[in-house]
């Protein structure tokens, strides 16, 4: 839902420029964390839709609820 809410917003906005954002460098050893956009790509996967899909889809906010209120995630 929140992905919804963040791609609606106008680009100029914060959370949509993070939702975008790519920070170069290099992580510490280790595994890596798991962010949150991985967890929306997994969502998608499961949904059967890309980003550019699915940000287009958003757009008809009626049809995006009844996308992720079919999705198995718990949380949509």
């Amino acid at each position: 839902m929140w992905f919804g809410h963040v791609s609606r917003m106008s680009g100029d906005r914060l959370p949509t420029r993070a939702l975008h954002c790519y920070i170069p460098g290099r992580c510490s050893r280790g595994r890596p964390c798991k962010k949150w956009i991985n967890n929306i790509q997994e969502d998608l996967n499961c949904l059967q839709l890309n980003k550019k899909e699915a940000t287009d889809i958003v757009r008809d906010r009626q049809e995006w609820r009844h996308r992720i209120s079919t999705s198995s995630s718990p949380l949509g």
